[in-house]
């Protein structure tokens, strides 16, 4: 049965969120069609995925909820005395508001929702603490939106796997969070085969694993494969991965993998595999990568963004199904760039290719 699903993000990303919970939602339960996107909310209609897997595995969501009705207003106010809300009978509740510039108080919008679910059901009284049933109201501009909460997310949980915590350190390791939705952007499931060719502290295998991939992991250094194998143990990972030390542009796999999810090396990192520049490092791995990668597989790959490796990935037969931006420092941005590798005979252009991806309209008007 498919269900209109809501996703409240935590807002550190402007495009990376939505198209995270897409993926994950596509990984877990087949294709889903983007209601409403808008400031920090998403609304999708899908067959009904597993909310526990959905929670495990998501890395910018805040809350999953189930969205019971909306409404636009240029006033919100007036809203809130006549919006439906769920029914209810014999069970705690408590109603948590987020503005989100919608230009009303949350506290005011918890007290005036509050009143009526309890004039509306019978046998309940209010827990603020413990509830059974949260009642989530989003406050955006013009737009009012009330929903069931079905999952309330402890994204400290990455804090636990931050780059400084682990036994083997360093400098150049991806957070755990922007790893993590690099492995849930490449659709990785369950059981998925990931390849990460240049895995170097381990970071992005670390991550794969913890949403149950099978990884094999490459570097050119012997030293990172060691430090890579003290992290993984050290977070009670012994078996569902290879490990390995090889160039990435010389790699011979006895299978073919679901996924690549790479954060490739720039700088000295190219020059210690022989390259004087990255964008050769690119140009040949990527060149080879539909060898090792599976018809209808998918690459995640994060690249500073004066590389133009979109065009590199659609020579070697991918379609580039989205492209997001990363600050790093002043100096530095990266940019994640996700791809389908076309199966054989696929159809030429659009035709073939049909992913979420918001317009840099859809980003300010916030309307999928």
């Amino acid at each position: 049965m498919r269900r209109s699903i809501g996703f409240l993000f935590s807002g550190e990303h402007p495009r990376l969120p939505p198209a995270e919970a897409l993926a994950v939602v596509e990984s877990e339960s087949g294709a889903s069609d983007p209601l409403l996107w808008r400031s920090r909310v998403l609304l999708a209609r899908s067959e009904t995925p597993s909310i526990g897997r959905l929670s495990s595995r998501l890395a910018f969501t805040k809350k999953i909820f189930e969205a019971y009705s909306l409404a636009l207003s240029n006033d919100l106010r007036p809203l809130l005395e006549v919006i439906p809300v769920p029914p209810m009978s014999g069970v705690s509740f408590r109603v948590r508001a987020v503005s989100l510039g919608g230009g009303l108080d949350a506290r005011v919008a918890e007290r005036v929702l509050g009143g009526r679910v309890l004039r509306a059901g019978s046998g309940l009284r209010v827990d603020l603490e413990d509830p059974d049933v949260e009642i989530l109201c989003l406050m955006l501009p013009r737009l009012l939106i009330i929903g069931q909460t079905l999952s309330s997310i402890d994204r400290s949980r990455f804090r636990l796997r931050e780059t400084s915590m682990r036994p083997f350190f360093h400098p150049t390791s991806m957070n755990p969070i922007l790893a993590r939705a690099m492995v849930n952007l490449a659709r990785v499931r369950e059981g998925s085969l990931v390849l990460d060719p240049f895995m170097g502290a381990g970071g992005i295998v670390l991550e794969a694993l913890c949403v149950g991939a099978r990884v094999i992991g490459v570097d050119a250094d012997p030293d990172m494969v060691a430090g890579a194998l003290q992290n993984l143990s050290f977070y009670g990972f012994f078996r569902g991965y290879s490990l390995m030390v090889a160039n990435a542009v010389e790699l011979s796999l006895d299978e073919k993998v679901d996924a690549i999810v790479t954060d490739p090396p720039y700088g000295r990192g190219a020059r210690v595999l022989g390259f004087r520049e990255p964008r050769s490092l690119l140009e040949r791995f990527i060149e080879r990568s539909p060898d090792l990668l599976r018809e209808g597989g998918w690459i995640s790959i994060s690249v500073p963004d004066r590389i133009g490796v979109e065009a590199l990935m659609e020579e070697a037969g991918y379609s580039v199904r989205g492209v997001y931006f990363i600050k790093v420092h002043k100096r530095l941005r990266r940019k994640i760039v996700v791809g389908r590798l076309d199966y054989a005979g696929d159809l030429p252009g659009d035709l073939e290719r049909r992913p979420y991806q918001a317009s840099e309209r859809d980003l300010y008007s916030g309307l999928v």
